[in-house]
């Protein structure tokens, strides 16, 4: 597998179709579809299956994208640790980050890190936590930025940890709350699992009060300002709210919601990745 099987495959998994995927590498479908059985041939094993809709990738399919996406990234490693260590760093960098922490976050991170790094190209990708860790697991991001909990063989720091809150558009007692509507969130199952805890430890029952669930965060803090009800948040989020707040317990215990960074080992030792992290700590 040389060079341009790596771009095949890799435009193969982005692009979903033979057609986009020769428009993305500027060839014909005819051409693709030649490299991709002469591919096939060569590793004697048929790696998509086409359809209407696109193309899905057989097991075969899947280990070949894993393989060429490790060779990518260990090839930029390669040229960025063959740097002259004089200049400064340069390379890419690729980030997953989680939607939430990306809203709120992460532009001071990027905003200081270009402006100490310029010459190092980023590639941000945005998604649910549990998502950007396979990802990460997948060797299609070199760090990782999650919130909640995840157990796996990825090294992981926090890079903070925020207050789970009450919020409302005016104030409240907490034994007001089972007779006021209810603005539920979906989330990551640990964070989805605390703030059940929380309810039940409350004697509250969301399955009668909910008026709306929804699964955005943003979106939960503008209803609530809005006055359509109340929501737990983290502080993370509230940055701008200017309604009632109060800070939370959870088994007796300040109720926080914490942010990870994540990364594989070898990327522990990739230059630019050691200067997103410092930074990150730094900044967060």
């Amino acid at each position: 597998m040389d060079e341009r099987d790596i771009e095949m495959l890799l435009a193969l998994a982005k692009a979903k179709s033979i057609s986009y995927a020769a428009e993305l590498l500027f060839i014909n479908q005819s051409s693709l579809s030649k490299r991709l059985h002469a591919l096939e041939g060569q590793l004697d094993q048929q790696l998509v299956i086409r359809s209407n809709t696109g193309i899905l990738f057989t097991p075969a399919g899947l280990a070949a994208l894993t393989a060429a996406r490790q060779i990518q990234r260990i090839t930029q490693n390669l040229h960025a640790a063959l740097g002259d260590p004089s200049t400064p760093l340069h390379g890419n960098l690729v980030i997953g980050c989680s939607l939430d922490f990306a809203q709120f976050a992460l532009a001071p991170i990027l905003s200081r890190f270009h402006a100490a790094y310029p010459n190092i190209a980023l590639t941000i990708n945005t998604g649910y936590s549990r998502n950007i860790y396979q990802r990460v697991l997948a060797d299609e991001c070199d760090l990782g930025i999650v919130r909640g909990d995840f157990y796996g063989s990825l090294a992981k720091s926090c890079i903070a940890t925020d207050t789970v809150y009450l919020i409302n558009q005016q104030p409240l007692m907490l034994a007001d709350l089972a007779h006021l509507p209810f603005i539920s969130r979906r989330s990551d199952v640990s964070f989805q699992n605390a703030m059940q805890q929380w309810l039940s430890e409350h004697h509250l029952n969301p399955a009668k009060q909910t008026i709306m669930s929804v699964d955005n965060l943003a979106s939960s803090v503008e209803f609530v300002a809005a006055g359509l009800g109340w929501a737990l948040a983290p502080g993370l989020a509230l940055r701008h709210f200017t309604g009632f707040r109060q800070p939370l317990t959870l088994a007796g215990k300040p109720f926080t919601r914490n942010t990870y960074l994540v990364q594989k080992a070898p990327s522990q030792d990739l230059p630019q990745a050691r200067a997103f992290t410092a930074i990150c700590q730094d900044t967060v």
